[in-house]
């Protein structure tokens, strides 16, 4: 199996779930050492990785029920609503549509460039995101979570897009990651294919952050 073609192969073996790396499962043989694991976000993830080096920062996701130390999944396009009702999370997903937003609510998992802020929703994991990814972030909602300032508004009201436009939806590209890491936004948004997550805090997560010329701090 070729390290580029590893993400492709573990999600057509299951599109959704979420798979312990180092696990004694034959399929993962191959990626159970740290130094591979880290050869394959070297080779996949390189538009994160490359901003984490220049940065000296991380993009976190808390993950509930996860408690592997190295961990991959694919990331849902149809993800449904759980903290929004579900006309306003439709109407949310159409408007950013409209609007160019590329990474919605619907295709996106919810990032932090703050820990504390992912451990809020699960286990601390730092993710590499597989090339190709875009985002979504704010910018008059730096801090704090944006839906908090429209779970309330009316799905079907004329001003919606307004108030959405009013808080600065900014496209998260692999130019501007430095930048949107260094401002510590509470609320990202990142869609893409699939990722790669590394449990803080645990030694194959520090061995592989050495090995990729990355902080363990």
């Amino acid at each position: 199996m070729k390290s580029h073609e590893f993400i492709t192969e573990v999600n057509n073996f299951d599109p959704y779930g979420i798979h312990d790396l180092t696990a004694k499962n034959p399929n993962f043989a191959a990626v159970k050492k740290a130094d591979r694991i880290a050869q394959i976000i070297e080779e996949n993830c390189g538009q994160m990785l490359n901003a984490y080096r220049e940065s000296g920062q991380y993009l976190y996701r808390g993950i509930k029920f996860a408690h592997a130390p190295v961990i991959i999944t694919a990331i849902r396009p149809d993800r449904k609503a759980g903290y929004l009702s579900d006309n306003l999370h439709n109407r949310l997903i159409t408007i950013f549509t409209d609007l160019g937003i590329k990474a919605n609510r619907a295709n996106s998992i919810f990032c932090s460039a703050n820990p504390l802020i992912a451990g809020g929703w699960g286990n601390i994991y730092i993710i590499f995101v597989k090339n190709g990814w875009t985002g979504t972030v704010f910018e008059k909602v730096k801090k704090g979570y944006v839906y908090d300032k429209i779970s309330n508004l009316d799905p079907y009201g004329k001003y919606l897009i307004n108030r959405i436009q009013e808080l600065g939806p900014t496209e998260v590209t692999p130019k501007n990651l430095v930048q949107v890491l260094d401002t510590k936004f509470d609320d990202v948004l990142i869609t893409g294919e699939s990722y790669i997550a590394l449990r803080t805090g645990t030694q194959i997560t520090n061995n592989i952050l050495l090995k990729l010329g990355l902080s363990t701090t």
